[in-house]
């Protein structure tokens, strides 16, 4: 069975370059912190830390991160595998392992994911590759998260108390309308409506000098597969999907049982 075996020459470059770090990858970024920082998590395994951009905000979010990765070259804080994690059951609130698990056979998958449920405590994200072919429209939903923030600190408690704030103008008919009329979930960026119909497509492999061993979608894993070995590793899938700006990139959110 072929392994992929990494360059530390190659990957540190490639971790920091343009071609890879595209404004659709930083999308997937912003995904990825929105996920750990929504489970409420404090401490986070991150397996995989790449550029280290969102290690870095993570812990820019307060969030106490430590690193895991097999390659050398990424100077991680810890220095292992995910089918074999060096710390206890339930050491940190959540997992995160972002583009790895396509990096092994998926024969190892079930064992990195059993591994990632015993040291999570709260929550685990995964992103993968979907190459399933989708054709479609979004149109995205964004309102001023800091404005609606600010306004709804000045909306005091009680009928009473927001006419009085209302008559003395201390508080705007138009900003309590706003909080009223506009879903909480709204006022972060990067949410759509979308229309994505399935296009059919037929059985495919990754080229055999990728780095990756597989991919949803590929011949032989269909999305299901991969959610039964989830299931299987002791996980409740909560959520799965893909980025709007990065539709290669599908999330999978879980919580141990």
């Amino acid at each position: 069975m072929r392994r992929f075996t990494p360059d530390p020459q190659v990957s540190a470059a490639v971790y920091w370059s343009r071609a890879y770090n595209t404004k659709e990858r930083i999308c997937s970024y912003w995904h990825q912190v929105d996920e750990v920082v929504g489970f409420g998590a404090q401490t986070v395994l991150e397996i995989g830390p790449g550029s280290g951009i969102v290690t870095d905000w993570l812990r820019r979010e307060g969030v106490r991160v430590t690193t895991l990765d097999m390659d050398p070259a990424v100077r991680a804080d810890v220095h292992g595998v995910a089918t074999d994690l060096p710390f206890g059951a339930g050491a940190f609130d959540a997992v995160l392992c972002a583009q790895v698990l396509e990096h092994m056979p998926f024969a190892e998958v079930d064992a990195a994911l059993a591994e990632f449920a015993r040291v999570a405590r709260l929550g685990v994200v995964v992103s993968v590759p979907d190459a399933t072919p989708w054709v479609g429209v979004e149109y995205p939903l964004w309102f001023p998260g800091w404005y609606l923030h600010e306004a709804r600190l000045r909306i005091p408690a009680g009928r009473m108390n927001l006419l009085r704030a209302l008559v003395r103008r201390e508080v705007r008919l138009r900003d309590w309308l706003f909080l009223r009329l506009v879903p909480a979930q709204w006022e972060l960026g990067g949410r759509t409506l979308e229309w994505r119909p399935r296009v059919p497509a037929g059985p495919w492999r990754p080229e055999p000098g990728s780095q990756h061993f597989w991919e949803v979608g590929s011949e032989g894993h269909p999305l299901e597969r991969l959610t039964t070995a989830v299931d299987r590793a002791g996980l409740e899938l909560m959520r799965t999907y893909r980025v709007p700006e990065n539709p290669w990139h599908r999330f999978l959110v879980a919580r141990p049982r």
